[in-house]
């Protein structure tokens, strides 16, 4: 009947080009220097983090860069293999202390994060994010770096769920930066989220909940009122971390002397 829709023909056209896709991705990953190149990338991979647990950072940063211009030549500047490469090379970088190298790696990579995945804040992006913002904190750039952390933390959560030990340790980082900018009444709440969340998943003697206790105690004796009394707030979480760092590391332990420090007004 004229005007009619042929679904028939439809369907089948449909079937035809779902075909024709399945049969392109099947010849692209097919290609011998794909699957070569990620093997051979991976490889390299794997070779730059042996060199760098030994400690040889400049061997391990001779592989990347060949690894990263392995991908970069196959899967093209914006490839999703370029961004890990990227931050492998990154994280060498920032261990070396090569500050504004590192950053300017991590932000590539976030940007092909981000264009590989959409818009929306996506589950791999948290950790570039962080890695930036830390990179930023070391040179001193804590404004720059308090966003990026307000960024990942609902990513974290989404991810992970609310009271995950990785969210307590994305509250403390971003805790820490609004600290260093002596927004001491902002990071005490999440201290005290990150330290109801270390208690719960980890138990109220676990380390991480000392160190979580070290930093409310430290933000809170920053708070002190009272030029006579500024640590009254902040004593009970010291001697609490204290007793939990003598009871896993001895009495002896640098940590453990740290804790005493503070204790003395130190």
């Amino acid at each position: 009947m004229a005007g009619e829709i042929d679904w028939i023909a439809l369907e089948s056209l449909a079937m035809a080009q779902q075909a024709e896709d399945d049969a392109a991705e099947r010849r692209y990953l097919a290609r011998p220097n794909i699957l070569l190149c990620i093997e051979v990338a991976l490889r390299l991979r794997d070779l730059s983090k042996a060199k760098r647990l030994e400690g040889d950072y400049a061997g391990a940063e001779a592989l990347c860069r060949q690894a990263l211009e392995i991908v970069e030549k196959e899967f093209g500047p914006e490839g999703m293999w370029v961004a890990r490469v990227l931050n492998d090379l990154a994280q060498l970088l920032w261990e070396s202390n090569d500050l504004v190298a590192a950053e300017k790696l991590f932000r590539r990579a976030i940007a092909i994060e981000e264009n590989y995945h959409g818009p929306e804040d996506h589950l791999y992006v948290a950790p570039g994010l962080i890695c930036l913002a830390q990179v930023l904190t070391e040179q001193g750039e804590y404004a720059a770096a308090e966003p990026l952390y307000r960024r990942a933390l609902p990513i974290k959560e989404k991810e992970r769920g609310p009271d995950h030990p990785e969210v307590a340790d994305a509250l403390c980082k971003l805790a820490d930066v609004l600290e260093k900018q002596a927004e001491y009444a902002a990071a005490e709440p999440l201290y005290r989220r990150a330290l109801a969340i270390q208690e719960k998943e980890r138990g109220p003697d676990h380390l991480d909940v000392a160190r979580v206790l070290l930093y409310l105690a430290e933000v809170l004796r920053k708070q002190g009122d009272s030029i006579f009394q500024p640590y009254a707030a902040a004593e009970p979480l010291y001697r609490r971390a204290l007793e939990i760092g003598e009871k896993h590391l001895g009495s002896e332990h640098p940590y453990v002397n740290h804790i005493v420090s503070r204790l003395g007004g130190g």
